[in-house]
C-alpha cells in the first residue's frame, strides 16, 4: 500500500522542527516578559462548548467531531480559554495567560492554510480596554521583531465598521453576515465584494461607495477625521481608537500601525477592537501571521457572568514558513559526530560521549557496524563540522582526535579540551 496523508496536514522534517522550536522559545520568552504565564487545555472540548452562539454558526461547520461523542477538536484557544474561565471562579483578575499547542479547522486547505497547525495565544482576562489592548499588540509585536518579520499591524473596530454599514443602509441583522464578506476585501476582487454585498438589500452603487470609503488610503488620522466628520454616531468609538494608537506608540515597537476600517476578523465573538499582523516579508498574498481581538461577552456565555477578554494569535506554522530557509546551521555548528573504528572502542567512547553529553555537548554517537568510511560520509551528509575519532591509540592514552570536516583540521585532545572546544556556548 502508497502511504498517504489527509489533506491540509504535513510532516516537518528535522531542519523545519528545529526551526520551529526556536521560533516557538522567541515567542514564549516575549510573552513570558510581558508577564503571562502558561496554562494548557484539552484538544476535545465538549460540543455544547464549541457551539455556543457567541461562537459563530459559520465557525461550527469547521468543527472536527468525534464519531459517537458529543465532542470535537478545539477551534482555537480561546473557546477553551472562556471555558477555563468560567469553571474556575477564584482565579485571580485580570489573568494573563498564554498556551501553545494545535487546533483544527475542517475547511478548504491552500498555501498556508492547514486544516491541523499551531497556534501560541496571548490573553488578558478581566484587564482594561486599551490598557490590555495594547499590552497583548505590544507583546505579539515584540515576538515579531525578535524573529526580524517585518509585519504591518492593522486595527479596527467593529463598532465603527458597524456603524459604516449602516450608514450605507445596511440593516441590522444583515451585518454579522456583511461583515464576513467585507472581511475577505484582501482575498476577493472588489467588484466580487460588491456584488457580495448586493445580496443585503443595497444597490450596487451604494456597495462600491461603501468599499471606496473603508479602502481609501489615508494616514490614521485623516481616516479617524473623516469617519467622525461624515459618520458622528461613530465619534465615541472612533475617540477610543485614537486612544489606543496613541497607547500603542508608547510602547515603542518599531512595527507600523495602520487604523483599517475595512477589518472585519471572521469569528462572530469579538466585540469592538480587532487586528491583524501582516507580513512584508514576501508579498501582499502572505496570509495573516497574527490576529485577535476584544471578546468582552464570550465567557459570559458560559458562565452568565460579564468578564472583558481581549488577546492575540500567533500562527506558528504560517512563521515557519515564511522563516525556514533549509539552513542546517544547528548540525554543523552546535553538534558533534562520534565514531569509532572497532566494537573494542566502543566502551571508552560511549563513556566520552556521556561525559560530553553532562557537559552540554549535542553528541550524536554511531549505532551501525559501519566502518569509518562510512561514519564519515554519514557525518558530512547530515553537515556535522566536527567530528570526534577514536580507536585503539586513542582509547589507550585516553585522548580522542577531533577533526573539522570544514577544514580538514586535526587535534588530539584531552576530554577537558574538548569540553571546552565543542560546548555549545
Amino acid at each position: 500500500m502508497e502511504p498517504t496523508m489527509p489533506r491540509g496536514v504535513r510532516d516537518t522534517n528535522p531542519i523545519q522542527t528545529i526551526t520551529k522550536k526556536s521560533i516557538i522559545s522567541v515567542i514564549e520568552e516575549a510573552f513570558k516578559r510581558f508577564g503571562f504565564y502558561p496554562i494548557e487545555t484539552p484538544a476535545i472540548e465538549n460540543l455544547e462548548m464549541l457551539n455556543a452562539k457567541a461562537y459563530g454558526e459559520e465557525n461550527q461547520k469547521e468543527i472536527y467531531t468525534l464519531t459517537g461523542e458529543s465532542t470535537g477538536l478545539r477551534f482555537d484557544f480561546t473557546v477553551p480559554l472562556a471555558r477555563y474561565i468560567a469553571m474556575n471562579k477564584n482565579v485571580n483578575l485580570p489573568f494573563k495567560r498564554y498556551q501553545i499547542g494545535n487546533v483544527w479547522r475542517k475547511e478548504e486547505p491552500q498555501k498556508m492554510r492547514y486544516r491541523e497547525f499551531m497556534q501560541m495565544d496571548a490573553d488578558i482576562v478581566g484587564g482594561k480596554e486599551i490598557l490590555a489592548d495594547s499590552e497583548v499588540i505590544a507583546a505579539a509585536a515584540n515576538a515579531m521583531q525578535e524573529l526580524q518579520i517585518n509585519c504591518t499591524i492593522f486595527i479596527n473596530s467593529r463598532l465603527i465598521l458597524e456603524a459604516i454599514i449602516s450608514h450605507f443602509g445596511i440593516k441590522k441583522d444583515d451585518s454579522t453576515k456583511a461583515i464576513r464578506v467585507i472581511d475577505k476585501i484582501r482575498k476577493l476582487e472588489r467588484a466580487d465584494i460588491v456584488s457580495q454585498l448586493t445580496q443585503f438589500g443595497i444597490d450596487a452603487r451604494l456597495a462600491d461607495e461603501l468599499m471606496e470609503f473603508i479602502s481609501k488610503n489615508d494616514t490614521n488620522e485623516e481616516k479617524l477625521k473623516r469617519i467622525s466628520q461624515e459618520i458622528p454616531e461613530t465619534a465615541s468609538e472612533i475617540g477610543k481608537m485614537s486612544m489606543l494608537l496613541e497607547c500603542i506608540r508608547k510602547y515603542e515597537i518599531k512595527l507600523q500601525v495602520k487604523f483599517d476600517p475595512s477589518l472585519a476578523r471572521g469569528l462572530d465573538y469579538y466585540t469592538s477592537f480587532v487586528w491583524e499582523f501582516i507580513s512584508e516579508s514576501e508579498n501582499s498574498k502572505v496570509p495573516t501571521l497574527v490576529s485577535g481581538g476584544r471578546y468582552d461577552k464570550l465567557i459570559e456565555a458560559y458562565s452568565g457572568k460579564s468578564i472583558p477578554a481581549t488577546g492575540i494569535s500567533i500562527g506558528v506554522d504560517r512563521v515557519v514558513d515564511i522563516l525556514y530557509n533549509g539552513d542546517k546551521s544547528y548540525f554543523s555548528s552546535n553538534r558533534v559526530y562520534l565514531a569509532y573504528l572497532s566494537q573494542d572502542d566502543y566502551e571508552y567512547s560511549l563513556g566520552v560521549a556521556t561525559k560530553l553529553r553532562a557537559e552540554g555537548v549535542y553528541v550524536d554517537m554511531n549505532t551501525t557496524d559501519r566502518n569509518l568510511a562510512k561514519q564519515l560520509e554519514y557525518a558530512n551528509a547530515l553537515d556535522f563540522s566536527n567530528v570526534i575519532i577514536i580507536g585503539k591509540i586513542e582509547r589507550e592514552k585516553k585522548v580522542m582526535k577531533v577533526k573539522n570536516l570544514v577544514s580538514g583540521k586535526e587535534d588530539i585532545l584531552s576530554l577537558e579540551e574538548a569540553i571546552k572546544l565543542l560546548k555549545v556556548k
